[in-house]
C-alpha cells in the first residue's frame, strides 16, 4: 500500500496543462533547507523526492529568497544555481523552478497560451508590496494577456492560525479586509484571501485562481516556521517545483 505522501499534493488547475511538471514536497521527503539541515542530507532528499517528478537537481533554478519583490527571468544558464529574488520567470522548456517556504505561498503563476511559467513567494511581505500586480505586470511586458493567467498558490498558513500580537506590521491599506481581531485582542491575518483579491484585481479571472486548502501549521504533513517557534519542534523548509516538460521531437 503506498503512504499518502506519496500520492504527492496536486493542483486541479495545473492538472490540466499536460505539458506543466508540478510538485510539493512534505516532511515525510525530509528537510529541503541547507539551513536547517546539513549539506549531504538535504542533496539527497532533494533528488529523491525531485526524482519523483522526474526531475533532475541539475536542471533546477533555485529561488533565494530575499523577501522582497525582485523579478529575475532566469533560464538554462542558471541551471544548478541559486537565483536571488522571490519571482523567478521563465519561458524555456526543460528548466525546473524550485523554492523552498514554510508558512507563506509558493504560488505557480503560468501562461497556457505564450509559455510563461512564474514560481512567486507570496508571504506577507510581498503581499504588502503587491507582488502579485508585478508579477502579472512582468508577464504583460514579455507577451502575457492577464485573461490567459493562471495562478496556483501552494499550501500555507491560514487565517486561523496566522496569529499576530500587537501593532499590524502593514502598511498596505488592503489588509483591512483581510484582518481580524479576536476576543483575545490578536490578530488573525488572512494572506490567502488578500492574495486571491491581488490577482484578480491584476487582471487574473477568478476562476483561474486556486489556493490550496491546506494549513501548514496545523497539517503535519508540512513545515511551519510559526508552529517551530510555538511548539519548539524541530525547523524545516519544503519544496515546490514547476517545470515545463520538453516536448517530444
Amino acid at each position: 500500500m503506498l503512504r499518502y505522501s506519496e500520492f504527492m499534493l496536486k493542483s486541479k488547475l495545473l492538472a490540466g496543462f499536460g505539458e506543466v511538471v508540478y510538485g510539493v514536497s512534505e516532511v515525510a521527503d525530509g528537510n529541503m533547507s541547507v539551513n536547517w539541515g546539513d549539506t549531504v542530507t538535504v542533496d539527497c532528499n532533494r533528488r529523491k523526492f525531485l526524482g519523483k517528478l522526474g526531475i533532475k537537481q541539475e536542471d533546477c533554478v533555485i529561488a533565494s529568497l530575499e523577501l522582497g519583490t525582485r523579478i529575475v527571468e532566469v533560464g538554462s544558464s542558471q541551471k544548478d544555481k541559486y537565483v536571488e529574488g522571490d519571482a523567478l520567470v521563465m519561458k524555456e522548456e526543460g528548466v525546473g523552478l524550485f523554492m523552498l517556504t514554510a508558512d507563506c505561498h509558493a504560488t505557480v503563476v503560468y501562461d497556457p497560451v505564450k509559455k510563461i511559467l512564474v514560481l512567486v513567494h507570496l508571504g506577507r511581505q510581498g503581499l504588502d508590496r503587491e507582488l502579485p500586480e508585478k508579477v502579472i505586470k512582468e508577464m504583460e511586458s514579455l507577451g502575457s494577456r492577464a485573461g490567459n493567467v493562471i495562478a496556483a498558490a501552494g499550501p500555507g498558513i491560514s487565517r486561523e492560525s496566522y496569529v499576530w500580537e500587537g501593532d499590524l506590521p502593514f502598511a498596505h491599506p488592503g489588509w483591512t479586509e483581510f484582518v481580524e481581531r479576536g476576543t483575545d485582542g490578536k490578530w488573525r491575518i488572512d494572506m490567502a484571501g488578500f492574495l486571491r483579491r491581488q490577482f484578480f484585481e491584476a487582471g487574473v479571472r477568478e476562476k483561474n485562481i486556486e489556493i490550496s486548502s491546506v494549513d501548514v501549521y496545523s497539517d503535519s504533513r508540512f513545515y511551519s516556521h510559526v508552529r517551530s517557534v510555538k511548539t519548539g519542534e524541530a525547523e524545516g523548509r519544503f519544496a515546490t517545483v514547476v517545470m515545463i516538460r520538453k516536448s517530444l521531437g
